[in-house]
């Protein structure tokens, strides 16, 4: 195993270490993070590290906790794993009333993910306290969840599996008329024969326009995987021109046209996929007003990016009246709950904000967070992605 006799290109622990508190998500055997041994015995040899146990699954309680290892002059806590796996699921350790009682001993706090809506980073600056996340660790495992949606909106497959699963198996009968092949199984389930309406209804995503919102790193992917892969066009929104993202689409023969309001894309889109920052600004963009707007042959919604993007009663009110045609959802507005009405949807596909739940990723979480923490105590600041300095 590697040690600073081994390896010369170690450097020399600060004198004292800091001392780090480790907060994951507890979903894996062994518990520590996805690391090679060498860096696990790297980052011992530079901190002090200590770890959140997993019977702390309240704020009081880990306010409780730091409050006992204060004394220990905690410089860093790291937050990797999935965030929202394990005891400490949607935690919110650094919202606006948690931060006044972080130990003043702390000065930087870096979690995994691509966003930071759950933490006040604005709060964290106001008491010198540097966040830093973990951009593009994610992006290939939720533009294939972007992808998949995408499509899902067009073909409707998980109402095609839903009559799948609720078909009969049958008796041998051969599927002619006396046998029970393709009936269904129960009779609150679908069945087989049920799936026959979707020739009327489903389409081809081919030719049809992807509008964007959000061309940063995950957007990009994900128009360039509907283009490449479904021959969709592609349009976007954001708060300016992305012409690192429109020339890796004009490769594929792909021309991003830009929008510069949501109402100019909603008028021209197919599909539109939310893929941009929850904030106070982009709060319920999806919303009675900008739903009118869609064109007279419908629109399509795909949303990766967070549930706050859109006004769930607009939208359900929207497909009901035909002018979305297809929604597909990873993320939701009150996680982990689920809106009923679009549960039980057909044209919807749901999932529990799994978009990142890829073992692909999760390394990428650890080793990332991990390097952030040694490049702000070893290495060159301005290097690390902090999001709120």
């Amino acid at each position: 195993m590697a040690s600073p006799d081994s390896d010369p290109n170690w450097p020399t622990p600060l004198n004292p270490k800091p001392t780090i508190l480790l907060i994951h998500s507890h979903t894996r055997t062994p518990a520590e993070p996805i690391l090679p041994d060498a860096t696990w015995s790297r980052l011992h040899h530079l901190f002090t590290i200590r770890t959140l146990p997993p019977t702390v699954t309240t704020i009081p309680a880990f306010l409780s906790h730091l409050a006992n290892e204060e004394k220990d002059n905690i410089a860093a806590i790291l937050r990797t794993g999935w965030l929202k796996a394990g005891p400490h699921a949607d935690m919110r350790f650094f919202a606006t009333d948690v931060v006044p009682h972080l130990p003043a001993s702390v000065e930087f706090v870096t979690c995994s993910g691509h966003g930071h809506d759950a933490a006040d980073v604005r709060a964290l600056a106001a008491r010198g306290i540097a966040y830093a996340n973990t951009p593009d660790t994610c992006t290939e495992a939720v533009a294939n969840t972007g992808l998949h949606l995408v499509l899902n909106t067009f073909r409707y497959f998980s109402f095609a599996e839903r009559c799948a699963r609720g078909t009969s198996s049958g008796g041998g009968g051969g599927g002619g008329a006396g046998g029970d092949e393709g009936r269904k199984r129960k009779d609150d389930e679908l069945s087989w024969y049920d799936s026959r309406q979707l020739g009327a209804k489903a389409e081809d995503p081919c030719g049809k326009v992807l509008g964007v919102v959000g061309m940063g790193d995950i957007g990009t992917r994900i128009a360039i995987k509907c283009a490449a892969a479904l021959g969709m066009r592609v349009a976007y929104h954001g708060r300016r021109r992305n012409a690192a993202a429109e020339e890796k689409l004009a490769v594929l023969g792909c021309e991003a046209v830009y929008h510069d309001t949501l109402e100019s894309l909603l008028r021209e889109a197919d599909c539109l996929c939310l893929a941009c920052p929850l904030t106070e600004e982009t709060k319920g963009m999806l919303g009675k007003e900008t739903l009118r707007l869609v064109k007279k042959s419908g629109l399509r919604v795909v949303n990766i990016a967070r549930g706050g993007l859109i006004d769930d009663d607009a939208l359900i009110e929207a497909m009901e009246d035909g002018r979305v045609l297809g929604v597909g959802l990873d993320v939701h507005a009150h996680e982990p709950g689920v809106n009923p009405k679009l549960r039980d949807n057909w044209m919807t596909t749901l999932l529990p904000h799994i978009g990142v739940c890829s073992n692909t990723t999760w390394r990428e979480f650890d080793r990332v967070t991990f390097e952030n923490l040694e490049t702000w105590f070893y290495g060159d600041r301005s290097k690390v992605p902090v999001v709120n300095f």
